[in-house]
């Protein structure tokens, strides 16, 4: 009958059938539409994979590469000379005179002067933009080693989730075949209900817990998707590389002396203050003043016709010496030197604490306590499902069972998270790669 009717409809009022076959032709169009753009494109992406799209079309780092080019150009604006300056004036009517139109008592000035800037000051600018540049480079790789391993973090908290989501959808099948061979045995009078519904409670939760974590697997990929500057909705699936966590070889000293040396902050904190150096040149160069020379010519206007002479213009340095300029450029000095040894103290506690803490959660994973967690999981896995099943263990202790396995699942692969976090951490406050990935 749903069927036919619309059929009857249409033949009875075939206009009016007509306007509702394509209203749901509009909406049925509409919708696709709607789904293909809420679509997420699925990305199985290495680490390295990740690394070369957020390098190509990261937007912070397009900004943030911009302002060297920026300074390149204040650099090459501060070697200009200024532009020399032009006037004239012809008088071509005398009032006090009745031949005032005549072409001999028309007066003509002109006048040329340049600007010439003493004491290097055009040099000394340059060298402030030049410093600047530098100073803008080593910026932008201190944003591209922050972003990127922002970038390293999700991906390996994505692994984890999707590792996590995977254990509850196994799970949550598990459930619904033990909760399904419970209802009819409930139907067949050997089951009670309070274990049935027990046991759904068990998977509500599992539910619960798995919607809970996908909203943090959206999130993430909300993240990336700002990271990497993508136009559509994207699902990364990440591929975990071969990571080999070696520390035997690694010399605390080695790695804090790498990173004091080569850190892009470090060099930025030093940059600054040889940009404060420059600036207190600069400033010292403006309690010099500037030159002016020109030509100037006048027909009828002084005690010669034809006058030419020569002009020289120099400020007197009497009231202002730009001394409480060159007095701020010299407490700038100080402020950045003393930046510059916190950001040197900051490096190094950096790369003790990333180091100690690598150490410590390998400690963890090769303890008994981690053995003790693979050889439970093992036995659950292999026992535990099975015997409930053959009623050789009470619904009480099967959930204990199960809730200690989760605990114990999840706990093993937040460790391992945590300790290949550990290893990005010592990369990112060193400032260079470390462990072959």
């Amino acid at each position: 009958m749903i069927i036919e009717s619309p059929v009857f409809f249409i033949k009875k009022s075939s206009k009016i059938g007509v306007s509702c076959f394509f209203i749901l032709l509009f909406f049925g169009v509409t919708l696709t539409k709607v789904f293909s753009q809420t679509s997420p494109d699925i990305l199985n992406l290495s680490l390295k994979d990740l690394d070369k799209i957020f390098l190509d079309k990261n937007l912070a780092l397009l900004v943030s590469k911009a302002n060297i080019d920026i300074n390149r150009a204040y650099k090459s604006q501060a070697l200009l000379w200024d532009n020399p300056q032009i006037s004239t004036e012809i008088g071509s009517i005398n009032i006090l005179q009745p031949n005032y139109g005549d072409a001999g008592f028309q007066q003509i000035y002109g006048q040329v002067s340049q600007l010439i800037k003493l004491a290097k000051k055009r040099q000394k600018l340059a060298d402030i933009s030049e410093f600047t540049a530098q100073l803008s480079e080593a910026q932008f790789y201190d944003l591209m080693r922050s972003l990127k391993h922002q970038v390293h973090a999700d991906f390996y908290d994505l692994s984890a989730v999707e590792t996590k989501l995977k254990w509850y959808s196994a799970q949550i099948g598990i459930f619904n075949k033990i909760i399904d061979a419970n209802r009819t045995q409930f139907k067949a009078g050997n089951v009670a209900e309070k274990d049935v519904i027990r046991l759904l409670a068990q998977r509500v939760q599992l539910q619960h817990d798995s919607a809970e974590l996908n909203r943090s697997r959206i999130a993430l990929n909300t993240d990336l998707k700002t990271l990497l500057a993508s136009k559509n909705e994207i699902e990364v699936k990440p591929q975990l590389p071969q990571i080999n966590l070696n520390t035997s070889d690694i010399v605390l000293a080695d790695l804090i002396t790498y990173a004091i040396a080569n850190r892009p902050d470090n060099k930025a904190a030093a940059l600054n203050t040889r940009v404060q150096e420059k600036n207190l040149v600069y400033q010292k160069s403006l309690a010099v003043p500037d030159l002016t020379l020109g030509l100037s010519f006048s027909r009828t206007g002084s005690y010669i016709n034809n006058y030419l002479g020569v002009q020289a213009g120099i400020p007197l340095p009497i009231l202002n010496k730009n001394q409480f300029n060159i007095k701020a450029a010299e407490y700038s000095i100080k402020q950045q030197e003393a930046q510059q040894e916190s950001v040197a103290v900051l490096v190094s506690s950096d790369v003790v604490n990333a180091y100690r803490r690598l150490l410590d959660l390998q400690r963890w994973k090769n303890s008994e306590a981690a053995q003790a967690y693979a050889d439970y999981e093992k036995f659950y896995n292999q026992n535990v499902v099975t015997s409930f099943e053959k009623r050789l263990m009470t619904l009480i202790e099967f959930i204990d069972y199960f809730q200690t396995y989760q605990q114990n699942k999840f706990q093993t692969i937040d460790n391992d998270l945590q300790t290949i976090q550990a290893a990005e951490t010592l990369e990112f406050v060193v400032g260079k790669e470390i462990f072959n990935k």
